[in-house]
């Protein structure tokens, strides 16, 4: 059993943000309906072109002066749309993506290149339901900087045993 069950089995409040957090893909991919509430309500007024002026350049308004979200929408894409426009949101996009090849290009663990995978997976699925561009960014640059630090580990102790076997055989 994997420790993240046992967590989920033990706070209530974990279940109620994997509920919400995942039930777009329980619905679309498993139930192949779309029954709850919140998933029916980001469909129909969530997720709307906006005029062509804020889609390219945005609004640079986050939320509104009440504090409610700005544009009536709490989808992260479409909140980052409406902020900074289309190249705002391939912005911040391709940043998560450029950091998340990265580590997969300089990992030497297909298992550690599978949860990268899965993270960022988990990026866009998220993405759809509210804002986690910035969570992503948490994730992926310390996992970054330990593969960094791993490989060059790694790089340093084979340097010393090929200079203990060089020095052996003179």
């Amino acid at each position: 059993m994997f420790p993240v069950y046992s967590l989920f089995e033990s706070n209530e409040l974990l279940v109620l943000w994997q509920d919400w957090a995942f039930s777009i893909v329980k619905q679309l991919f498993v139930e192949k309906e779309v029954t709850d509430y919140s998933v029916n309500h980001m469909f129909e007024d969530m997720y709307y072109m906006p005029g062509f002026f804020t889609f390219l350049f945005g609004d640079g308004l986050y939320t509104c002066a009440n504090g409610s979200y700005y544009g009536h929408t709490d989808v992260g894409f479409m909140r980052l749309l409406l902020y900074g426009g289309i190249f705002d949101l391939c912005l911040i996009y391709s940043i998560v993506i450029y950091l998340a090849r990265i580590i997969l290009r300089i990992s030497k663990s297909s298992v550690f290149r599978h949860f990268i995978f899965l993270a960022t997976l988990l990026f866009f699925i998220l993405e759809m339901k509210g804002e986690s561009y910035q969570r992503a960014f948490m994730l992926l640059y310390p996992l970054y900087l330990i593969q960094n630090l791993t490989n060059n580990t790694d790089t340093k102790n084979e340097n010393k045993t090929q200079n203990i076997y060089y020095y052996s055989c003179v």
